[in-house]
């Protein structure tokens, strides 16, 4: 089972988890039939312990098989991202969904969430529905900020989520009321995290 979970997500990690499950089950049932003058007393013992080991080994194959379908649909969303941005974002947020303990899906999430509201931004001239596009800036800049902010309270000790938590203030600054405050608030918070890394450095200047 050790050696399951440090292989997953590999694909032969859900085979294992079945074969010991198996194995296990057949090891309960196929005992050798002997014949005993003395009288045993049942003792339920040893069942109990088989059925609690077979329901923790369910257990860790159903978390390792969320495990696997999320990478499954991150990747697919990674595929998707340039061709069909919006189900790029589906897929992904599934795999946010399925594993919440990954602040890597949330990160890819606000990546391409920010990605859609750069194209927005600069699409903006050339709708005539000024309105309607103000309003799906505001949704793609919300998800965005939403994300962000998760994944910097799922890991909050890893600079990456408050280094994109500050692009993303700062990419909403031009439209959001105090979104650049917050941006050097952030950045300073990514700085204690990591103080040599130049990038920081140079999105405080901005």
């Amino acid at each position: 089972l050790l050696v399951a979970a440090i292989l997953s997500p590999m694909l032969f990690t859900p085979q294992f988890f079945l074969a010991t499950i198996l194995g296990l089950m057949l090891q309960a049932v196929a005992r050798p039939f002997t014949i005993s003058a003395k009288k045993s007393t049942p003792s339920i013992t040893t069942p109990l312990f088989g059925s609690i080991t077979i329901l923790l080994i369910l257990g860790l194959f159903i978390g390792q098989g969320r495990r696997v379908l999320a990478e499954t649909f991150a990747f697919q969303g990674v595929r998707l991202a340039q061709d069909n941005p919006v189900e790029a974002q589906r897929r992904i947020s599934k795999a946010a969904v399925l594993d919440r303990s990954n602040d890597s899906y949330l990160r890819m999430l606000t990546e391409l969430q920010i990605s859609l509201l750069n194209q927005k931004l600069n699409a903006t001239s050339d709708s005539s529905d000024q309105q309607t596009v103000i309003q799906e800036i505001r949704t793609i800049a919300d998800g965005a900020l939403r994300t962000a902010r998760l994944a910097a309270e799922l890991a909050p000790n890893n600079v990456s989520n408050w280094s994109l938590l500050g692009n993303v203030y700062l990419d909403i600054s031009p439209i959001t009321s105090g979104a650049a405050k917050a941006a050097v608030e952030v950045f300073t918070k990514a700085l204690e995290l990591s103080p040599t890394d130049p990038s920081l450095l140079v999105n405080l200047g901005i």
